[in-house]
């Protein structure tokens, strides 16, 4: 099960009557185009700690940060695929600036956009559960992760996916038993609603 961490939300722009451009060109332009490739657009409000977004490197291979709108996990808005994400070559407190995206496929309901760095994944597996970072968006889990918990006798995660009604729903459960005391366990179950609003 992957997971992003370091993500910040905040609302695609358009540049309001009368305000100062932010993009370099004119007003109109600093709102996101989903056409283009390449594109900068207002953000809405403030971007904190933008100062800390790493334009370095390629998204894709994890060594900058990433721009995803819109990211449901199906077809076409999977950032796991490649799907839905871009480079991000500039931000600044009311800006972000983007390219090498493929056109964003869909729009965001709520004016939403993602800043996410590397992927994370907790693997449950030979009595541990280990967590890895750092690897390619989309590729394979690499190295030797970093052990969490250990004397794990049984481990669950599951997804139920939301639908128009209801969230979606993350299930945990761990059983750790102790192999000095015979059946010496404790299971913990952790139960989280994911909203259905990408």
């Amino acid at each position: 099960m992957s997971f992003y961490e370091h993500w910040m939300v905040g609302d695609i722009g358009q540049n309001q009557a009368g305000a100062a451009p932010v993009c370099g060109g004119p007003a109109a332009q600093d709102r996101l185009n989903f056409a283009l490739s390449a594109d900068c657009f207002e953000v809405m409000g403030s971007l904190n700690n933008f100062a800390s977004i790493d334009t370095s490197g390629t998204c894709l291979a994890s060594t900058s940060d990433c721009l995803v709108i819109y990211n449901t996990g199906q077809l076409n808005a999977n950032a796991y695929a490649g799907d839905n994400v871009a480079d991000i070559t500039g931000a600044t407190a009311n800006s972000i600036t983007f390219a090498n995206a493929p056109p964003f496929p869909f729009k965001s309901p709520r004016q939403r956009f993602f800043i996410v760095d590397t992927p994370v994944s907790f693997i449950c597996s030979s009595g541990e559960i280990n967590r890895f970072d750092d690897y390619p968006l989309g590729g394979a889990v690499v190295g030797a992760g970093d052990l969490l918990v250990n004397q794990v006798s049984a481990c669950t995660f599951s997804y139920n996916a939301g639908s128009a009604t209801r969230a979606g729903l993350v299930t945990l459960s761990i059983t750790i038993s102790d192999s000095t005391l015979a059946g010496a366990s404790v299971t913990l179950l952790q139960q989280v609603h994911v909203d259905n609003q990408p």
